[in-house]
């Protein structure tokens, strides 16, 4: 699937930090066997889609985020594994109350071209997020901000209306050098040169890039020791191996160290495998069908509704062999918020023909598909980055439930950055077959506010009054037992209109080489402590 990063999130249970290796723990490496660290080697990553650009004002993409953020640049905070906010490029911050907050920025950071990251760097960050032309994927972290303002070098004070959650974004608003970017005008920011050949500032440094092929990296000599130094590994390399078969059988043959594709009927072989680990990491990712709103008939909640019933998700399921839970909507079960009251939509194909006949849509020459009103075939395009065996067998499943209730489907299976390109762009397609990820605010307003619709992660064009006001009502609320009731409503909004039909939360099942030591991954990301590996 795509994975999107989409930043919705929550507060997540502190159970769910741990990432646990099939093997037992990754990461206690010295208390197994007395190895100790020792520096050098390359990583070799096997990826199912390129990374698209690596400009974190511009990436919309789960991996090209995550490489961003976690080895390319610095956000002025980060996510320790308690999810509290820890110092990243501020090495202190304090709150003006609940109308700003100022903070002060470490001195020995610099960009990977010499030149020092200072204040001025942070507040062009922050002003071309806030931008629309910028189209930066997650600008509702900014909403209520104000301004931002450099006091000094390294002093930046920034201004909000009083909201919850202001700092929430942050960790995911990593500092791009302004030096650099503003000769760009903010509508160009996606197509500059500076997405495929970035200049971070982060513990490693983009080294080469080959399309569909490779992306390469390398360990920044000068990355400060209060922020843990230079890495141990000397180079990272992101392969390109759409096939999960041949992620497997090069990370067999040793000509790759971790496979973030292995398939999940694999997983438990694999990992009883003597030079492989199996690592089951909670993540805050689900499986979806974006519907297409502003397309007749799927801009009636009836008709996608219907649509939705006739999806035999258990199914879908099965091919993760069980690895994750349906869901009834965009609140995960690890959010605190989470209405266990709201099921998702049973199977019921009985139900999905009797909704879409309400509707005028039937079968009314008996060739065994349905017409509309106006007598033409009730057809879909569905779009599904058909580069695996997964996401072909998933488009194929889809296509046959629909199929039983007299509905068209035509697969187009296209590359992921195609049809991401379609998506956020002209938007062509009726249904796309997507994965998102979440931060740990819960982020509804991008995806399903209409002051977004023509944001990137507004794609399905959902507009309902009822659920702008929720979500507004939810970020004015600070109180979490007020927002329990708001939360669950928005559940079953969602859940009844199906602007996403959302199937299932899923974790990620990845395999590692057993040389590859010192691994923790856990609900904040997978890379998060890569420069500690070795």
């Amino acid at each position: 699937m795509t994975t999107m990063r989409w930043l919705r999130g929550a507060a997540a249970a502190a159970g769910l930090v741990l990432a646990v290796g099939c093997a037992g723990d990754a990461g206690n490496d010295e208390a197994q066997d007395g190895a100790r660290p020792r520096r050098g080697g390359t990583l070799v990553i096997g990826l199912a889609t390129d990374l698209g650009t690596l400009n974190p004002l511009a990436s919309a993409d789960r991996w090209g985020q995550e490489v961003a953020g976690e080895l390319l640049f610095l956000p002025l905070i980060r996510y320790d594994s308690t999810l509290e906010y820890m110092a990243a490029l501020a090495e202190s911050w304090e709150m003006l109350g609940d109308t700003g907050a100022i903070f002060h920025l470490r001195r020995d950071v610099r960009w990977h071209d010499g030149q020092p990251t200072t204040a001025e760097d942070v507040v062009f960050t922050i002003e071309r997020a806030k931008d629309p032309r910028t189209m930066f994927p997650n600008a509702s972290y900014l909403t209520h901000w104000t301004g931002a303002e450099a006091l000094d070098s390294f002093t930046v004070r920034v201004s909000y209306t009083p909201h919850v959650g202001p700092l929430t974004g942050l960790p995911f608003l990593p500092i791009v050098p302004r030096h650099l970017l503003d000769t760009i005008p903010p509508e160009r920011t996606r197509q500059a040169s500076f997405g495929r050949a970035p200049v971070g500032n982060g513990p490693f440094r983009f080294l080469d890039f080959r399309a569909n092929d490779r992306w390469v990296f390398g360990a920044n000599d000068d990355f400060p020791e209060a922020l843990g130094g230079r890495p141990q590994i000397d180079r990272v390399v992101m392969r390109i191996i759409p096939e999960q078969a041949s992620q497997v059988a090069e990370l067999r043959a040793g000509t790759i160290d971790l496979a973030l594709g292995a398939p999940a009927g694999d997983f438990a072989r694999l990992d009883s495998l003597p030079q492989l680990r199996g690592i089951a990491r909670p993540t805050r990712q689900y499986f979806a069908i974006g519907w297409n709103n502003r397309h007749p008939p799927l801009d009636d909640p009836i008709v996608r509704r219907a649509l939705a019933m006739a999806l035999n998700r258990e199914r879908m399921l099965t091919l993760r062999y069980g690895y994750g839970e349906l869901a009834a909507g965009p609140v995960p079960s690890f959010h605190w918020a989470y209405p266990e009251d709201v099921e998702p939509l049973p199977f019921s194909p009985d139900s999905a023909r009797a909704l879409l006949a309400s509707r005028g849509i039937e079968d009314r020459n008996g060739d065994g598909t349905v017409e509309l009103r106006n007598g033409s075939q009730f057809g879909i395009q569905y779009w599904a980055p058909t580069v695996n065996a997964f996401n072909r067998d998933v488009a194929e499943l889809v296509r046959g439930d629909l199929a039983a209730i007299g509905v068209t489907v035509n697969v187009r299976g296209v590359d992921y950055n195609t049809m991401i390109a379609d998506v956020t762009g002209p938007r062509t397609f009726d249904a796309a077959q997507l994965g998102f990820s979440s931060d740990f605010h819960l982020n509804l307003r991008d995806s399903f506010h209409s002051d977004h619709l023509d944001g990137d992660m507004q794609l399905a064009g959902y507009a309902n009054p009822r659920a702008d006001s929720l979500i507004e009502a939810l970020e004015r609320t600070v109180d979490r037992e007020d927002a329990l009731p708001l939360y669950a409503e928005f559940q079953r909004l969602i859940r009844d209109e199906q602007p996403w039909t959302i199937i299932y939360y899923y974790p990620d099942l990845f395999v590692i080489n057993e040389r590859v030591r010192n691994v923790h991954m856990d609900i904040r990301g997978v890379f998060t402590s890569l420069k500690d590996w070795w």
